[in-house]
Parts: structure tokens; C-alpha cells; sequence
């Protein structure tokens, strides 16, 4: 899959404080604090250097909206881990997330 995509959203509702921006100021601005926050809450054993290149790549974005989801589906659907495709990725979302997404 080529080009910026999200699949939190799969999980994600935007709230009316949404930390993203915030959290993404942290991350441009202070990769390592941003790695090891991660590190702390999500107990995660994935090496701090393998997120910080993640988190160095242009096109990683983090949001609250669904970017991208169709490719996703797409990628899904040709592996065979889905049958059933929506027709647009606001199916598969609350409408709360329809001006958010692509």
C-alpha cells in the first residue's frame, strides 16, 4: 500500500478535544519523548529505534479520520481476509467521521 494511510480509525471516534494535533506537534518535535510515551503506555517490547523510524517517515500521519481506509480495504480484499466491501469508506464509519476522512 502506497501512500499515507490509517487504520486506527477502525477503533477511533473523534472526540471534542482531540489530541491529535497535540500529539503529533510531540512527535515532530520530540521523536524520543514521543517513543518512549508510547513505550510507557502501551508496554509495547518493539525496539525504540525501529519507532522512531516509523515515526521519521514523511508519511506517517497521526489522525483521528479514516485516510486511506479504501486502500486498506482494497489490500484486504485481494489477501482474502474480507468478502463483503463497502462501497465507500463512510459505510464502514460513525457520520460523525464523514468530513474527516478519504
Amino acid at each position: 500500500m502506497a501512500g499515507p494511510s490509517g487504520t486506527a480509525g477502525l477503533a477511533a471516534a473523534r472526540t471534542p478535544c482531540d489530541p491529535a494535533p497535540a500529539a503529533n506537534a510531540l512527535i515532530r518535535h520530540d521523536p524520543a519523548r514521543a517513543t518512549a510515551l508510547f513505550i510507557h503506555n502501551s508496554g509495547s517490547k518493539i525496539d525504540p529505534a525501529s519507532i522512531q523510524a516509523v515515526l521519521a517517515n514523511p508519511q506517517t500521519r497521526f489522525e483521528t479520520g479514516p485516510h486511506g481506509f479504501m486502500r486498506f480495504v482494497d489490500f484486504m480484499q485481494r489477501a482474502g481476509t474480507i468478502r463483503a466491501v463497502p462501497k465507500t469508506w463512510q459505510e464502514a464509519f460513525v457520520p460523525e467521521l464523514e468530513d474527516l476522512g478519504s
